[in-house]
């Protein structure tokens, strides 16, 4: 799930990078007020560069635009249009002062935006694409979420890295972590050799170790990415940084 995620954001959001070279994106809350009068309180994630008119701010645009703030970019059973009924706020560091944040959004809903009447933009928050949370959670998490980690690990592949948080520490996640460590660090390694065969040799044996080390390389975030799947049943924190 997660490989395919970077790829499919490498791809979606091509386009925004020639345009405005940062990895943009948007945390917005807002109001809808529906045609029957109803108030519905909302999240959603906005990834790319937005170009504005001149004579408009970025919220005043949004509220303008329900297709762009409710497309649902994911292919799954609620439809085209879907918001975030509410967001979680993750926070880690030393002290206030080295406190970093990131938001993830869940309980998502499908919406008719036929039904909706207007837009009341609350908040922007400018948040980078580049990082996401990987692990999947829900609001009762945000219990276990405010106690301190008892155990912080990090490991990456070619185009990923992830920060792994644990709220909890067991046995079986110390041979999860170890086991994920060891088959990276020995594809590292095995492309470490090659590229020193590489200052001994040329022509076809030369392009054909420069493929191997390619294949290898571009293999690590698949390792990666299949390694977390032991800690998703835990109280684990998982949050990849992916470039494109």
């Amino acid at each position: 799930m997660t490989f395919v995620r970077i790829v499919t954001l490498c791809l979606f959001f091509l386009g925004s990078l020639f345009a405005k070279a940062e990895y943009n994106g948007y945390h917005i809350e807002f109001d809808l007020t529906l045609s029957s009068g109803e108030k519905v309180h909302g999240y959603q994630y906005l990834t790319g560069y937005i170009p504005t008119p001149d004579d408009m701010s970025l919220a005043a645009y949004v509220e303008s635009r329900k297709d762009l703030l409710l497309n649902n970019p994911f292919a799954d059973e609620l439809g085209d249009y879907a918001y975030y009924q509410n967001r979680i706020k993750y926070t880690w560091g030393d002290g206030e002062e080295a406190e970093h944040f990131i938001f993830t959004l869940v309980d998502k809903q499908s919406i008719d935006t036929a039904s909706v009447k207007s837009i009341a933009v609350l908040g922007i928050i400018p948040y980078s694409y580049i990082s996401g949370v990987v692990s999947s959670h829900q609001m009762a998490d945000t219990v276990w979420m405010k106690e301190k980690q008892v155990e912080y690990r990090t490991f990456g592949g070619y185009l990923c890295s992830y920060q792994l948080f644990f709220h909890e520490w067991n046995a079986d996640l110390e041979k999860a972590v170890a086991d994920a460590e060891t088959q990276l660090e020995k594809v590292k390694q095995e492309i470490a050799q090659l590229e020193e065969d590489l200052k001994s040799v040329d022509g076809t044996e030369n392009y054909e170790i420069e493929a191997k080390i390619e294949e290898l390389t571009e293999s690590l975030d698949q390792i990666a990415s299949d390694a977390l799947a032991p800690f998703f049943d835990y109280k684990v924190v998982i949050i990849d940084e992916c470039t494109c």
